[in-house]
C-alpha cells in the first residue's frame, strides 16, 4: 500500500454516509474523487440507519494501486 494511504477505521455511518450514497447515484466519479481526496484511497461506509441486525459494511478502494491489484 501506499505510504501517504489513510484508512478510516470506523465506517462513515449515519446521515454522512447517506449523504455520500446519494451523492454517488447523482455522480459517481465525482463522488469518488471527493472521497478519495477527503479519506484516502481506502474507506468504508456503513448504514444510514443503525441496523443492530443488518450491519453493512462497503469498503472502497480507489486508486491506481488498487485498480491495478483489482483488474489485474
Amino acid at each position: 500500500m501506499a505510504e501517504d494511504a489513510r484508512v478510516v477505521d470506523l465506517p462513515l455511518e449515519g446521515p454522512l454516509a447517506g449523504f455520500w450514497y446519494a451523492w454517488w447515484l447523482v455522480d459517481p466519479l465525482k463522488c469518488m474523487t471527493a472521497l478519495y481526496r477527503r479519506h484516502g484511497p481506502l474507506f468504508a461506509l456503513g448504514n444510514v440507519i443503525p441496523r443492530p441486525k443488518r450491519q453493512r459494511k462497503y469498503v472502497l478502494a480507489v486508486g491506481p494501486e488498487f485498480n491495478r491489484q483489482v483488474l489485474s
